[in-house]
């Protein structure tokens, strides 16, 4: 079994297969990251899309098995898997769109949204069935 930089750098690699921008470094300190190394990550394409990706165990089952965590304590995946756990960081750390963004893009593309009463605020929304 490699060692926690070993497996560090590899994913780092794997991140900059998926498109990402990767880099090993020391982890800030937070509270739920621990001293020691961690994977700097960035979306190039969205800047501000930034994590600290760790190397450790979740301390609750399955024990003695190391998992990559996100800086804010989330579960990526078992260590060993490289590749599962560049794909789920890299669509992590891409936005989506929401739903306000949504109804946004379906008033100017289509035109059809009419106001609804009674909804709350920000939700005066509604689209027009015209079928």
């Amino acid at each position: 079994m490699p060692n926690n930089d070993e497996l560090l750098l590899q994913l780092a690699a794997a991140l900059v297969d998926e498109g990402m921008i990767a880099k090993v470094t020391d982890a800030p300190p937070a509270p739920f990251r621990r001293p020691g190394r961690c994977v700097w990550v960035q979306n190039p394409r969205h800047p501000d899309w930034t994590g600290h990706i760790t190397l450790r165990d979740p301390e609750d089952p399955p024990g003695g098995v190391l998992w990559w965590f996100f800086s804010w304590n989330e579960r990526i995946s078992p260590a060993f898997d490289l590749y599962g756990a560049a794909h789920r960081i890299t669509d992590r750390l891409t936005p989506r769109p929401t739903s306000l963004a949504l109804a946004d893009a379906v008033r100017l593309i289509e035109g059809r949204l009419v106001s609804r009463d009674g909804l709350p605020t920000g939700c005066a929304w509604g689209i027009q069935f015209t079928c």
